[in-house]
């Protein structure tokens, strides 16, 4: 249990690293002294995309009864809302006007990229603290197999 907490607490991790580099790179996207066309960025979000979404599958699996079915719900949906909505508005970049779409990556996505990392890092916490409750039962039963040890060898 201990073991598979951890390996979930790692692909928690890693989905919050892949969405920090969202949040830098529609940083870099809103930055309007880059000469670069939102397009330019398409490439990095399907990269963070496919890596965003074999973390998710792997955490899934992990996660198992850790997890309510509305804490799954709502980390599937909001990895959907930013996911679906960041490529197209990065290819529709070349569209649209540059202003248009840059307005609506810093009204929309960044605030559910805010609020899906802050999601992120509760459920990190809730694996922290489950991971310190099972340290704490385990040295309850080597304390309690010791106690009984030592009552047999005397």
């Amino acid at each position: 249990m201990v073991d598979r907490n951890r390996k979930d607490s790692l692909q928690l991790l890693r989905v919050q690293n892949d969405l920090n580099s969202i949040a830098l790179a529609m940083r870099d996207m809103l930055d309007t002294t880059e000469p670069y066309p939102l397009t330019a960025w398409t490439a990095q979000f399907e990269r963070i995309h496919q890596d965003l979404d074999t973390g998710l599958k792997l955490e899934e699996n992990l996660a198992g009864a850790n997890r309510t079915p509305e804490q799954r719900l709502y980390l599937s949906q909001a990895v959907g809302a930013i996911l679906g909505r960041g490529e197209p508005d990065v290819r529709a970049g070349a569209e649209r006007q540059g202003a248009e779409a840059r307005e609506q990556i810093r009204l929309s996505l960044q605030a559910r990229q805010q609020a899906l990392s802050t999601a992120v890092s509760r459920l990190l916490v809730g694996n922290n603290e489950g991971e310190e409750l099972a340290a704490a039962r385990i040295a309850q039963i080597y304390d309690g197999v010791q106690r009984q040890l030592l009552f047999f060898i005397r």
